[in-house]
């Protein structure tokens, strides 16, 4: 086999227009079947649709190390739109898995254009690592096509968070880890996609919107069948609230106190962005003012140090790790 001929050799990951646009994918895997131990290279010749634009190639699967793989990339005429050779090292591999090497191409979206092995002659080649040629190789190549369509999501708020995603196959650039501005990656095609919002310690999760996706709990896009915009934003945690089962919060110690009943727990953040305000009791109440809470109210070990003028007209206050100006 003569490789100088095939274009461009390069060691690892092959990949190019990583800019393209946000268009549909489709994941193309060649297999080997049965497998085979060792192989030395394959050739192979694939017809690529119109329209489609490559993006990556890369191994996978591999028993022997990613660095033993060589991938390159030759242009030639229509109907053969790209030509690939993969060359293992001059120890072999054994083909443990299907497939070995996944080509990935960005399609227009809501197509689905079918991928296929150029039948002419010396369209595959296989061969061991003493450069012998394995019979019948097209025989061998099993090809299949995933397709893919970009989830994007776009983080806003003035709180911070993260948003993952815990199902799926994407291609590039991997499982949504998005903190801010707008985040992309492409799952299967009829595939579920889970989203989990991931809140900092001083803020909540407020809400989803697109995506058919709402309240502030995960999005679950059961079955993902076209390009899908989610906009998920953070809010910031207020810095007081009336502590129970299920805590109500308040922008000021006043708010907080006006709603509470005798015998609550009023809790403060140690640190606030803007002053707690002054407070007046005048309602009788018997309450008790904790301060020094960290941002998701799990521990009070700082103070509160934001409070103004603390008035008692009539009732109880019993103040905790609170600094009074």
């Amino acid at each position: 086999m003569v490789v100088a001929s095939c274009g461009l050799l390069v060691l690892g990951t092959l990949a190019r227009n990583a800019d393209a646009a946000l268009n549909d994918k489709a994941i193309v895997t060649v297999g080997i079947t049965p497998s085979l131990s060792p192989l030395g290279s394959i050739f192979i010749d694939l017809l690529i649709p119109a329209g489609t634009s490559f993006v990556s190639a890369a191994p996978i699967n591999e028993a022997d190390s990613p660095n033993s793989f060589y991938i390159s990339e030759a242009i030639s005429a229509e109907p053969i739109n790209h030509a690939y050779l993969l060359w293992m090292n001059d120890y072999g591999i054994t083909t443990t898995a299907n497939p070995v090497v996944m080509f990935e191409y960005d399609i227009p979206a809501g197509q689905t254009p079918s991928f296929d092995v150029y039948p002419g002659p010396d369209s595959v080649s296989l061969m061991d690592v003493n450069d012998i040629e394995i019979s019948d190789p097209l025989s061998r190549i099993v090809l299949t096509t995933t397709y893919q369509h970009p989830v994007n999501v776009t983080v806003k708020g003035v709180g911070s968070g993260t948003i993952t995603s815990t199902s799926g196959t994407p291609a590039t650039p991997g499982n949504i880890a998005c903190t801010s501005d707008t985040c992309t990656s492409w799952f299967d095609h009829d595939g579920q996609v889970t989203l989990i919002p991931v809140p900092s310690i001083d803020s909540y999760f407020k809400s989803w919107t697109g995506g058919g996706c709402s309240g502030n709990g995960n999005c679950v896009i059961s079955s993902l069948s076209t390009a899908t915009d989610i906009q998920a934003e953070f809010a910031r945690l207020q810095p007081v609230r009336i502590a129970g089962t299920s805590p109500v919060y308040y922008d000021t110690l006043q708010g907080a106190y006006n709603a509470a009943t005798t015998g609550a727990v009023i809790q403060a953040l140690t640190t606030t962005s803007t002053p707690l305000g002054t407070l007046t009791m005048n309602g009788g109440k018997a309450v008790t003012l904790k301060g020094g809470y960290n941002g998701d109210f799990s521990s009070n070990s700082g103070y509160t140090t934001s409070v103004g003028t603390l008035t008692v007209v009539n009732g109880t206050l019993i103040v905790e790790n609170v600094v009074v100006n």
